[in-house]
């Protein structure tokens, strides 16, 4: 029987089949207001997070209504539910925004488990685990609540606070009747619940994500992405295509050098456990170089 979670968009939407099919030239977009942050911690385990708040603080120089360079302090918190989203719930984040590109309405998806696997090179027809999986990563991005003032105005020139979760909601059928909500504390119950679900039908993007985090867009090439294998290469990529893209990749030589005005706000070490055996490909090779530590980034990747 069909059953919702969350806020679903009622509009009938084009179907986003067309977008399932991994292609050459597989582009879409990331945000200047998304990808300084991931949406999920870089840890081994997000079991000690359930229901904490993760927040950053730094501070900044950034120009006033007069132009004049004044120093502000940013933050941003990460609110988790009982479901923290893990470095594959990033994955399925871009992967969604890739496929809302074809999608009729601004905030809703029509697709399936099958789709969107497909999207991340699984050919085959997802078995009941790989489909509860996507229903976790779903979970994990309608309970996460972000809050932030380092969330830029493009249009008004100026800096805003945002309060957000990442998908309003999601559809689904079931095998039966099975109540409307997960009951995502209890890890046996959900998992119960979990194994009634026999169809992914949409997912909803929360209006003030796509308002806030999603309004300043530029390509990111998913190719290129999909194609490094660990989670601290993936941000680094972002990172870096996030900055070529703002200053051009004829200014190059700026992102490798700060300016000197701007407090250190840590440094970040690839040499540690979590990532000392990373190779990064050749393509990369301005990236890693740049100097991270004058960025927000280097509080969540230290």
């Amino acid at each position: 029987m069909p059953k919702s979670i969350g806020k679903t968009s009622k509009a009938v939407t084009k179907s986003t089949d067309k977008s399932a099919a991994r292609v050459n030239d597989f582009k879409s977009f990331d945000d200047v207001n998304l990808a300084e942050f991931p949406i999920a911690p870089l840890v081994k385990s997000t079991q000690d997070l359930k229901g904490k708040t993760d927040t950053v603080s730094f501070k900044m120089k950034v120009k006033n209504k007069k132009g004049e360079k004044v120093e502000k302090q940013f933050f941003y918190s990460r609110e988790y539910g009982d479901i923290v989203p893990n470095n594959d719930t990033e994955d399925i984040l871009l992967l969604l925004i890739y496929m809302l590109q074809f999608s009729e309405d601004k905030y809703t998806i029509h697709t399936s488990a099958t789709n969107l696997l497909k999207l991340k090179g699984i050919s085959v027809r997802p078995n009941q685990k790989q489909l509860q999986s996507v229903i976790r990563h779903l979970e994990a991005l309608r309970q996460i609540r972000i809050e932030t003032n380092f969330n830029f105005d493009l249009k008004n020139k100026r800096w805003r606070k945002a309060i957000s979760s990442v998908i309003a909601g999601y559809s689904f059928t079931t095998i039966g009747e099975q109540t409307e909500v997960l009951n995502s504390k209890d890890e046996k119950e959900f998992q119960r619940q979990l194994g009634n679900i026999q169809r992914l039908d949409s997912i909803s993007f929360a209006p003030e994500f796509i308002n806030h985090f999603f309004d300043n867009p530029y390509r990111l090439d998913l190719n290129t992405y999909f194609s490094l294998q660990d989670p601290i290469p993936k941000r680094i990529y972002r990172y870096a295509n996030k900055y070529l893209t703002i200053k051009g990749e004829e200014k190059q030589d700026e992102i490798k050098k700060p300016p000197k005005d701007e407090p250190s706000r840590g440094f970040i070490s690839l040499e540690n456990n979590y990532s000392r055996n990373y190779s990064f490909p050749p393509f990369s090779e301005s990236c890693h170089s740049c100097n991270l530590s004058h960025s927000p980034l280097a509080a969540i990747l230290a």
